[in-house]
């Protein structure tokens, strides 16, 4: 399930990604969300490579309409989201298949990741994985969520959970959303310490706008409170919301660093705290194994 928007300079190599999978019994289903670049001229061309796409075109309604019309046409057992500028290692969808049939009990597996900042050869990842546990509503709270692409899941969560919430001020923060509604939920929530994707982050896709993101997942995780919760998911939740506030004044002050080696040392250090650098052979080693 692949929405995109404008997605020219990434979407070869995000399909490409698709096409090359161990994993060969796919439905690739993308969602076009109104694009205005030469985005639908290069879905086009690959339909034509390959029978698997099949392309719906739409207005612009944003990431979570685009993946709910995908959603609606999906008919696989499983289904695995997926962005447009992010790559799947070869054997990203038959590792998370082959782990959800060999553990019956769980619905639902994501992975780890590399991080890319666009533009740049600067490789990061996390500095430690955080594995999904019993507590997983909690778990879900304190990860911020996840990342779409990193994702594989049973169709049947899907017919119990629903779509994404389309909502305007959900923009950007659907995933967190709807993550939180699945960990909520009686399905259970496994996990995988493989790199299996490459995020790519820091160009004009939605992330780019951090403090717009903290601000509405922060309103997301407020509506929490609603729910019957317990102490530790209220701790979890509170924690979070305050770990955003912080990233937020962060970035806010970030604007005032005018000097560009300043900005760049900055830059380094918060980084630094969560991620640790990896060079290009580092990585090559990573997606070899």
């Amino acid at each position: 399930i692949i929405p995109v928007f404008n997605a020219e300079h990434y979407i070869r190599e995000c399909l490409d990604s698709v096409l090359g999978q161990s994993y060969k019994n796919l439905e690739i289903i993308l969602t076009d969300d109104g694009s205005t670049d030469s985005t639908k001229d290069l879905l086009s061309e690959y339909t034509f490579l390959d029978s698997r796409i099949k392309i719906i075109h739409q207005s612009n309604k944003g990431p979570a309409a685009a993946r709910n019309s995908s959603l609606t046409e999906a008919r696989g057992e499983y289904i695995v989201f997926f962005d447009a500028d992010d790559v799947m290692f070869r054997d990203k969808i038959s590792q998370q298949v082959g782990w959800l049939e060999k553990n019956k009990k769980y619905d639902f597996v994501f992975s780890d990741f590399i991080f890319h900042i666009n533009g740049t050869e600067k490789y990061y990842r996390h500095r430690k994985f955080l594995p999904i546990t019993e507590d997983q509503y909690a778990d879900m709270v304190s990860r911020g969520g996840l990342n779409p692409s990193v994702v594989c899941m049973r169709r049947k969560v899907y017919e119990y959970i629903g779509g994404f919430n389309e909502a305007e001020d959900m923009i950007g923060v659907e995933d967190l959303e709807y993550f939180l509604r699945v960990a909520r939920s009686h399905f259970l929530i496994g996990s995988q310490s493989d790199f299996l994707t490459l995020y790519r982050f820091g160009h004009s896709n939605l992330s780019s706008n951090q403090v717009r993101m903290y601000t509405r997942a922060v309103k997301v995780l407020s509506s929490q409170y609603q729910n019957d919760i317990s102490d530790k998911e209220r701790q979890a939740i509170e924690s979070k919301i305050k770990n955003w506030d912080t990233k937020k004044k962060i970035l806010k002050f970030k604007k005032y660093i005018i000097l560009k080696n300043i900005n760049q040392l900055f830059e380094s250090f918060y980084h630094s705290l969560y991620y640790k650098s990896l060079n290009e052979t580092e990585v090559a080693q990573i997606i070899k194994e």
